[in-house]
């Protein structure tokens, strides 16, 4: 297992949302200062994520079979890093 950085570090986080099924996985990461967000699939994925501060996570379901889980701010926080276990030799994600 190879961990990538992503290159949110620093950014104000939004909200991350995680969902799908026990095999694929879909990723969205929101940021403010700057704006953005980071979003991708992966399968039978391993994240390590870095957030310092209070949150509020929210489960919902997302169609027959998919799980998802929102994560919100309660006060202003910053991304300390953001790795992902991404096989391949791109970068995963797309950065709007």
């Amino acid at each position: 297992m190879t961990l990538q950085r992503l290159p949110i570090e620093g950014a104000r986080f939004k909200e991350l949302s995680l969902y799908g099924d026990a095999k694929d996985c879909c990723v969205r990461m929101q940021t403010t200062e700057p704006d953005g967000a980071l979003h991708f699939e992966v399968r039978d994925p391993t994240f390590e994520i870095d957030l310092r501060g209070r949150i509020q996570s929210t489960i919902f379901g997302k169609g027959d079979g998919e799980l998802g889980v929102k994560y919100l701010p309660l006060e202003p926080l910053r991304v300390e890093s953001f790795l992902v276990d991404y096989p391949g030799t791109e970068s995963p994600g797309k950065k709007s």
